[in-house]
């Protein structure tokens, strides 16, 4: 393999240089990150209330039934 393919601390100079334009493509990188921490969050928190929604019903039912917990 040839050394330029590896990646150097000066690979945004050789980016610039062969043509990439770097705010561009580090802009989107960050959005495209933020999407995807924006939807993991997203469904960690529906999962989360999810489980108090069950886990109230459940104690409910439990009081409701006179059943000791």
């Amino acid at each position: 393999r040839d050394l330029h393919s590896f990646p150097t601390r000066r690979s945004s100079d050789l980016a610039q240089s062969s043509g990439v334009s770097l705010p561009r493509y580090k802009t989107l990188a960050f959005a495209v990150s933020a999407a995807y921490a924006g939807v993991a969050g997203s469904l960690g928190i529906s999962e989360a209330n999810v489980r108090v929604i069950r886990h109230r019903a459940i104690h409910q039912l439990r009081d409701c039934m006179g059943v000791a917990a």
